[in-house]
């Protein structure tokens, strides 16, 4: 079997400027310190829950609660907070992958 080309079009690569060499350190060394946060937080609550949440059905409850809180966020960010913006200079190709939630026509 013949190996299968895919080819994407051309591509034109213009060197970086140091603004944007600049912002990747700025967004690399904000998303280490995220992460490294992260990574402490986790742990600490890994030893609250060793310690307090001992049975089955603690466990099980725990879950249901951080799906449920999870979900709602998810549901309401976008009530909350969305605006609903002009979609003139989006082409009619991408229109179809807009969600509009409570927004009008255009």
């Amino acid at each position: 079997m013949a190996p299968v080309e895919l080819k994407f079009g051309g591509v034109a690569v213009e060197s970086p400027h140091i603004n944007s060499i600049i912002c990747a350190f700025i967004v690399g060394v904000v998303c280490g310190l995220l992460g490294a946060v992260f990574v402490m937080v986790n742990a600490q609550l890994a030893k609250i829950r060793k310690k307090h949440i001992t049975k089955g059905w603690q466990k099980v409850l725990e879950a249901v609660l951080f799906a449920f809180a999870t979900s709602s966020c998810f549901y309401w960010a976008p009530q909350i907070y969305g605006t609903c913006k002009d979609d003139s200079l989006i082409s009619e190709e991408n229109k179809e992958l807009l969600l509009r939630y409570d927004c009008s026509e255009g």
